[in-house]
């Protein structure tokens, strides 16, 4: 473990270096007087020619009326603005532009969409049949045989990295955003380049994911770099490059047309693993299950889908056992299901019960996560606090501290100690977190993927973030 003076010279470092990748990603949330002016000048100049204005800075909507609060703030009217405006050039960042005020799609414009979900159906089918991808037992995910250093565990890893950076990001963590989102990058390259089965299923995801969370930069920086890997790495025309292209277009903030796009499109997946595939491979039950994570099913539906899950659980118990990786997948899936619908006492049961397994670290943890999460909304907070507590502990014992996951663990117990007016020991929660962060880095600055942790076995960190859990269990008694 550093020095504390060690530990304080490497986050200046990082305080410096951080703000610049943020801003040159793109990611910069923070509203600028040059952005701010540019916008008023434009739908000031649209306006005196009956122009209607659709604004976007860095990616995301704004809306006007922002804009002038933001003005207002600053004890300014947009008159004043007008008054001293000037020739200076719109940034790069704004847009101006005319909203489409009419829904109705032309057959040209709807057509494009159907071929790229051709394209992606014909691409899933064409990766077996070509011997790109390949089972390797119905217990397993599917594998590629374009195989590098980074295995099959990069997609899912860039998925957690991303998710955390996005509650960084919300939180105002910038600079810790930051280390994540680079540390996702780096390993974009090899996943385009493995081709792997689960790329683009997760990929819908981690869109849908990072939407859903209000950072549509993000969104769109991942997409895009996807889509310029892809043509870099296997060709402009290659169908991986052409349906990364097209996912870019679409605005997920809108949650009519583009967003059903999506649903679709994890729909196409699923249909092309279920003609390659038997009914209970891990594969295919993973690609079912992800119709609901992605909200394909209609939240007014619960009769329906209570009986689709029931159904393959009940399945899975009979054919494959209660302790099967893939048993355990559909209960912790029925966990979120249930939590996303109030239904507590119905998810902490599902949960508990990947607790009570004794075959997967990982689900045993994620089942601590969803426990502590409806004991939470139930009101129980040191119950919810202890499973938490209990998660992130086993988490540091086999991942470290500064894995993704932990690190999300431990800002949620930091938000919810926050939140319940126990500033100290959030604030220590903290320290650590920052810590372990910290203290991966150093230990293995070119560790990009975590070995063992998503599709079977578990790794342990060990190392200098070992004894966090010592720490974790401190914190925990110093809570209640």
């Amino acid at each position: 473990m550093p020095s504390d003076q060690a530990f304080s010279v490497l986050i200046l470092y990082r305080d410096r270096m951080y703000p610049q990748r943020i801003k040159d990603w793109g990611l910069d949330k923070n509203n600028k007087d040059k952005e701010m002016r540019a916008i008023v000048r434009n739908v000031a100049d649209r306006a005196a020619h009956g122009k209607v204005s659709k604004i976007r800075v860095r990616g995301r909507s704004c809306d006007y009326q922002d804009v002038v609060r933001y003005w207002k703030r600053k004890k300014m009217l947009v008159d004043d603005i007008l008054a001293r405006r000037s020739m200076s050039k719109t940034p790069d960042d704004v847009k101006v532009c005319t909203p489409l005020l009419s829904p109705i799609r032309t057959p040209e414009v709807l057509a494009i969409p159907e071929r790229i979900l051709v394209m992606l159906r014909d691409y899933h089918r064409g990766s077996f049949d070509a011997g790109t991808w390949r089972s390797v037992g119905e217990h397993r995910l599917c594998e590629t045989t374009k195989v590098t250093e980074d295995g099959s565990n990069a997609i899912c890893e860039l998925h957690s990295r991303i998710i955390y950076a996005c509650a960084l990001f919300n939180e105002d963590f910038s600079k810790e955003a930051g280390q994540f989102l680079n540390r996702a990058f780096r390993i974009i390259r090899g996943i385009v380049f493995t081709e792997g089965p689960e790329t683009f299923q997760q990929l819908l995801r981690i869109l849908s994911d990072t939407s859903r969370r209000g950072r549509t930069e993000i969104e769109l920086a991942v997409i895009r770099y996807f889509s310029s890997m892809g043509g870099v790495l296997l060709g402009d025309q290659h169908p991986f490059k052409l349906i990364c292209g097209w996912l870019a277009s679409l605005d997920l903030a809108d949650q009519g047309h583009d967003m059903a796009m999506l649903r679709r499109s994890i729909e196409v997946i699923y249909e092309a693993f279920k003609e390659s595939l038997g009914p209970l491979h891990f594969t295919l039950i993973s690609s079912f299950l992800d119709t609901f994570k992605l909200g394909l099913w209609g939240k007014n539906d619960t009769g329906s889908q209570n009986l689709a899950f029931q159904t393959l659980l009940h399945e899975c118990e009979d054919v494959l056992g209660p302790d099967d990786d893939r048993t355990l997948e559909v209960r912790l899936t029925m966990a979120y299901y249930y939590r996303d619908r109030c239904e507590y006492f119905a998810a902490i049961e599902q949960a508990q019960a990947l607790v009570a397994q004794n075959t997967s670290i990982l689900y045993h943890i994620r089942g601590l996560k969803e426990i502590a999460r409806s004991r939470y909304h139930l009101q129980e907070i040191h119950p919810a606090f202890r499973a938490l507590a209990q998660g992130i502990d086993k988490a540091i014992d086999e991942w470290g501290a500064g894995d993704s996951e932990t690190q999300r663990m431990m800002l949620e117990l930091e938000n919810l100690m926050a939140d319940q007016g126990m500033p100290e020991a959030a604030a220590q929660m903290g320290v650590e977190r920052l810590r372990g962060l910290e203290c991966r880095r150093l230990r293995d600055p070119t560790n990009d993927v975590g070995a063992g942790k998503f599709g079977g076995g578990s790794g342990h960190a060990g190392g200098c973030c070992s004894n966090g859990s010592s720490e974790t269990q401190r914190i925990r008694l110093q809570s209640q």
